[in-house]
C-alpha cells in the first residue's frame, strides 16, 4: 500500500515517474493469470488475446486455441456494441480457473498488433472492412 509514511507516498510516486507520470495512477486487480512460461528477462508470458473489431465485429480471429476467447464471442461483441467506437480492442486473459476476463480495452487506433498477428492480414482485413461500410 503506498501511504503517507511509504517511500513512494503522496507526491513521491509523481516525482519518481517525471516526465513519464500521464494524467493519473491505474491500480488494477490482481488476476491469476494463466502463465505460459517466461520471456528472456524471466517476466511471466501469459495466456493473453487482443481481440480487434470493426463496428461492433471481431476483425480477425485469433489462432484457435482450446479454451479459447473466440468460445465466448458473442460476449465480447455486447461489450463491444457499449463502447460505440467504430475501431477498438478488448484485451482479454485466461484465468487459472478456466474463466476469460477483460484485462483492457483502448481505440485500435494506437493498439499494437500482438506477436503473431500477421500485419498483412490485419490491415487487408481492415480495408476490406472499411470500405465495405462505404
Amino acid at each position: 500500500m503506498i501511504g503517507r509514511s511509504s517511500p513512494l507516498g503522496r507526491g513521491r510516486f509523481r516525482e519518481e515517474r517525471g516526465r513519464l507520470f500521464n494524467r493519473g495512477v491505474v491500480l488494477r486487480e490482481f488476476l491469476p493469470i494463466v502463465e505460459r512460461g517466461s520471456d528472456i528477462r524471466g517476466l511471466p508470458l501469459v495466456e493473453e488475446t487482443r481481440l480487434f473489431f470493426w463496428q461492433d465485429e471481431p476483425l480477425v480471429i485469433p489462432e484457435p486455441s482450446t479454451p479459447g476467447p473466440m468460445d465466448e464471442i458473442g460476449r465480447w461483441k455486447e461489450i463491444a456494441r457499449r463502447f460505440r467506437s467504430d475501431f477498438l480492442t478488448i484485451d482479454v486473459a485466461l484465468l487459472e480457473d478456466g474463466s476469460w476476463k477483460i484485462v483492457e480495452t483502448g481505440d485500435g487506433q494506437v493498439s499494437g498488433l500482438p506477436v503473431g498477428l500477421d500485419p498483412e492480414r490485419f490491415y487487408a482485413s481492415l480495408w476490406n472492412k472499411s470500405i465495405a461500410d462505404d
